[in-house]
């Protein structure tokens, strides 16, 4: 460290430098203010000299000596005027032009000194005291008393000065104090650049390099030029750069297979392999805009199958997904290359028929309908046959939007199931006060049922792993439209319908309200704390002005157990309402209350919503826990989500966990919950409250 020791050492001396710059500014004005006090200092001197000499002369009144004596004083250099004056304050000798005041001159005097001043002059006096030197012997009793008090003041002199000389060598010296300064500063500031220059330059070269390496560019590299403590800097930089580069490409193929993976999953259907319904709005909003500028007419086919619950109730989930898997492969085979078959959900499909007319479309259908009538489903020696009712809407130039086309495809399915199932209903798209409440079978329930308040609670319990994180009894609040005319209809199931109908936030907040019940009924037994209310809010009711300021004042009333109620919004919200997602969340915590994010895990930039939204928890997405046991890329997503996660403290939970051996993966790989049929069941929401809260919390 020799050299870089030395350079430090020789910059150490520039304060020094520069506190020799501060002196001689400050000895520049003690010099001046010297030339003050020396000016002060001969003016007393002239007037203690001409007190005493002009005694004689005020004695005896010998006027003529005291003007030569005056006259005199004015020849020395920058004597103004000179005056005397006698005790009764009359101006006895004068000489010059005397720029002091008559009240001055009569005013007793008191001591040698400063009398007055003003621009360019300054006036000193001294008293003239009369000597007691000859003094008649026979009045030595009156001398005494004389020469024991205060001497005899017979009057006193006065001495004005110039001032403009003493200012022209105070300017003279602050030039050269100036001149002085800026030579030293202008050598010091020389010297100090040359060497920040020399020392930084590396220094600096390093820092971009930092710089563009943190930007991405992992391939940079700086020139190895020094050969001190720097250099050693300079090397372990380019090596680190080579270190992270190789795994920069490493983990970029990874990633890269992960996001194909992601984006795959993004637009399919994790069962059937077909395209979901968000990626059939995307192709449906394109043949809408092909349509609407002129180009091609489309159809789409809205299909739900029938029967098919009872395979469900009857042989299990398995067979009805396998059910679902053999249908997709028999209805693709009938479509052409360029057409779209698409799952909705659960037993719903959708097809996309571009460039069709409503006739070959409507055969299409009829063709569809009896291929699945006539379609057998074996399984374990039991044969099912289903059907399917369609409907059939024409996407033409007077289609409005995608939530039209598929408000008028709902109906038309009901509409084909109302008139007897397996069969094709055609219909076209409504005019908003054209609708007829038959072709939109939820919105009647879903109104009643907000105006009736015919709902029931259930609570689905959340159960801790045990592997790090709180352990807390948790809940999902769900709800359902029970108005005893169907079987009930579970909110979450016709949310999409209630989002079109604006019917969305408001069954947001009747399962608000009834979440906040059933906390304020724990808290009112103090048994807050250890719980944790999930509770779902669409998309509609975090932009809706009501539904925020009820739930700020439900908040407000939960008081102590607001932190138990945690809202979860889906990680497709947050992509596509970041802003108001951002509001959201800064006000959700304001109240206490915490937010998560649900279905994460299925989108390309997943992460980089997670560092943008920073929730409290996330719910990972079915689909990865569906396949953790057979695929490996959703192993290891789920293991890059729980390491994330554990880095920001965020708690993770797992849905969809139906299997033992699932549930086992997910354990070892550190989520901290899980939720599902494998951990426990959907019951009443009384029931769940009474017995695993109230009693046993």
């Amino acid at each position: 460290m020799t050299s870089l020791y030395r350079r430090l050492l020789f910059m150490t001396l520039l304060p020094a430098c520069l506190l020799a710059l501060v002196l001689g500014v400050y000895f520049s004005f003690a010099g001046m203010r010297a030339l003050e006090e020396e000016l002060w200092r001969r003016g007393e001197d002239i007037v203690r000299y001409m007190a005493p000499t002009s005694e004689y002369g005020v004695v005896s009144g010998n006027w003529l000596s005291l003007q030569g004596l005056v006259q005199g004083t004015v020849q020395q250099p920058d004597v103004r005027a000179a005056a005397v004056v006698n005790l009764e304050g009359r101006v006895v000798a004068v000489s010059g032009r005397v720029n002091l005041g008559a009240e001055y001159m009569k005013t007793p005097p008191k001591d040698v000194g400063q009398v007055a001043s003003g621009p360019d002059w300054i006036a000193f006096s001294a008293p003239i005291y009369r000597s007691q030197v000859g003094t008649d012997f026979f009045f030595d009793e009156a001398s005494g008393d004389r020469k024991n008090g205060s001497p005899e003041v017979v009057g006193q002199v006065f001495v004005e000065l110039d001032k403009s000389g003493v200012a022209a060598r105070q300017r003279s010296l602050l030039m050269q104090g100036l001149g002085i300064l800026i030579l030293a500063l202008g050598l010091a500031t020389y010297f100090v650049a040359l060497l920040a220059r020399r020392l930084l330059e590396p220094v600096a070269c390093l820092v971009d390099a930092v710089k563009a390496m943190a930007a991405g560019h992992f391939d940079t590299r700086v020139p190895e030029m020094s050969r001190d403590e720097i250099g050693d800097l300079e090397r372990g930089f380019n090596l680190m750069g080579e270190h992270i580069d190789e795994v920069h490409r490493n983990l970029q193929e990874r990633i890269d297979e992960a996001t194909a993976q992601l984006a795959y999953q993004a637009r399919h259907d994790p069962l059937t392999s077909l395209v979901n319904r968000r990626e059939f709005e995307t192709r449906l909003e394109a043949a809408l805009k092909v349509a609407r500028e002129g180009g091609s007419e489309s159809a789409v086919l809205f299909i739900d199958l029938d029967r098919f619950k009872k395979v469900n109730d009857t042989c299990g989930h398995m067979a009805g997904d396998e059910l679902l898997r053999q249908l997709s492969r028999q209805l693709q085979s009938r479509l052409r290359e360029g057409d779209t078959l698409a799952r909705l959900g659960g037993d719903e499909f959708g097809v996309l028929l571009p460039g069709c007319a409503l006739e070959p479309a409507q055969r299409l259908a009829e063709s569809l309908c009896n291929q699945v009538a006539g379609f057998h489903f074996v399984w374990q020696d039991r044969v099912f046959t289903v059907g399917a009712s369609i409907g059939l809407v024409p996407v033409t130039r007077e289609s409005v939007s995608v939530s039209e086309v598929l408000s008028a495809g709902d109906g038309a399915c009901y509409q084909a199931k109302a008139g007897g199932r397996n069969r094709v209903e055609v219909t076209r798209q409504p005019l908003p006060d054209q609708r007829h409440p038959g072709r939109e079978p939820w919105r009647e329930r879903m109104e009643l049922a907000l105006e009736s308040d015919l709902f029931s609670f259930q609570a689905q319990a959340i159960r801790p792993t045990g592997v790090g994180g709180e352990h807390l009894q948790c809940f999902e609040l769900l709800g359902n439209i029970d108005d005893r005319q169907e079987k009930p209809l579970p909110i979450a199931l016709v949310m999409e319908s209630a989002e079109r109908y604006e019917l969305a936030y408001r069954l947001d907040l009747r399962q608000l309200k009834q979440a906040v019940t059933a906390l304020c009924r724990v808290g009112s037994v103090g048994r807050h704390e250890q719980l944790r209310c999930l509770l779902r809010v669409s998309s509609s009711g975090l932009r809706h002005p009501e539904f925020m300021r009820e739930l700020g004042q439900l908040a407000e009333g939960l008081a102590c157990a607001s932190g138990s109620l945690c809202l979860l919004i889906s990680e497709e919200t947050a992509i596509q309402y970041p802003v108001e997602v951002e509001q959201f969340r800064k006000l959700v915590r304001q109240w206490g209350c915490r937010m998560g994010l649900d279905e994460f895990g299925g989108w390309m930039s997943s992460f980089k919503h997670l560092r943008a939204v920073m929730p409290d928890f996330i719910r990972i997405t079915p689909s990865l826990i569906q396949d953790v046991t057979e695929n490996r890329s959703a192993l290891a997503l789920l293991r890059a989500i729980q390491e994330i996660a554990e880095d920001h403290d965020i708690i993770s939970i797992a849905t969809g966990v139906n299997d033992l051996a699932s549930l086992q993966h997910l354990r070892d790989l550190g989520v901290n919950y899980v939720q599902g049929r494998a951990v426990a069941p959907v019951e009443p929401l009384e029931c769940w409250l009474e017995g695993a809260v109230l009693r046993n919390l």
